[in-house]
């Protein structure tokens, strides 16, 4: 009879503190759900700080990884097709994707590079960066919360705290970043890559992208973007850390300006937001 209680009493005790193995693709959807699950996750980030999400390709140990987890919580960009190719099998695992419920934005298209070329596919291509959308986050902890709650009933208002938190310093972030950007309403802000783009339209303000469709400029395109600049009289280009600088130091050379560096897959997004917001206010000052 002691053998069995001391069995009932571990088991107990295991399903009480047993944390939900959750992998996701980038640090910023790890950072949600660490908001929301707090110690009550174990999270694992596929593709992790530096690293290129355009040319990732998944570990044959990360897909075996992929097999012990509970949850993969994906965000339904183009680079995490091949992950949902190779684990569309697995039984164990529930694929939850973050982007629904929520409109994507289009990718702007660069006028003059479309008059020069054939092909528009510009005009039809989403933007998948939604992590830098306040309200694609606020859909993505909500669905993250829910989630939790449904796997693991018996913490469901420990969930729904965490949520109300985050979104309650989330909209902070916001609000902070709005009273920094508001006098640059309907500015271009200049990007090798156009990652920006719900952060940008969130605050009124024009990405307007080196890059493009993913190849980098022509001269011609070089030359009209350091025009653009000096009507806009900026002296700062942005990039992120996972593409080369090439162009974009070209570019500041034309305009007697610097390359200054924002990383649209930092961790913590609360932070990121006004960093970003920080960055961008100094290139008008």
């Amino acid at each position: 009879m002691k053998v069995i209680l001391c069995l009932i009493n571990f088991f107990l005790i295991y399903n009480t503190y047993a944390q939900i193995n959750v992998i996701t693709s980038i640090e910023p959807i790890t950072f949600v759900v660490e908001e929301i699950g707090k110690d009550l996750v174990k999270t694992t980030t596929l593709i992790g700080q530096g690293k290129d999400p355009h040319t990732y390709t998944p570990s044959p140990e990360q897909i075996k990884n992929l097999g012990s987890a509970q949850f993969y919580f994906a965000v339904g960009a183009q680079f995490e097709s091949i992950i949902l190719t190779k684990i569309k099998n697995q039984k164990k695992l529930t694929i939850v994707m973050l982007d629904q419920n929520f409109t994507k934005r289009k990718v702007e298209s660069d006028q003059m590079h479309e008059q020069q070329s054939n092909h528009l596919h510009h005009d039809n291509e989403l933007d998948p960066h939604i992590w830098l959308s306040k309200d694609a986050i606020k859909n993505m902890a909500q669905i993250i919360s829910s989630t939790l709650s449904k796997h693991d009933p018996g913490n469901q208002s420990k969930y729904q705290a965490h949520l109300k938190e985050f979104l309650n310093e989330l909209s902070k972030a916001v609000n902070q970043s709005h009273q920094l950007l508001a006098p640059l309403k309907g500015k271009k802000v200049f990007v090798f890559h156009p990652a920006f783009g719900y952060f940008l339209d969130e605050f009124n303000l024009l990405q307007e992208s080196i890059e493009l469709e993913g190849k980098s400029p022509s001269p011609r395109h070089i030359v009209n973007i350091i025009k653009q600049a000096k009507v806009e009289k900026t002296k700062v280009i942005f990039v992120s850390p996972q593409f080369s600088i090439k162009a974009a130091q070209t570019i500041a050379g034309g305009i007697n300006g610097e390359v200054i560096s924002i990383n649209p897959l930092e961790k913590n997004i609360l932070k990121n937001y006004l960093n970003m917001a920080a960055a961008i206010k100094k290139a008008y000052e």
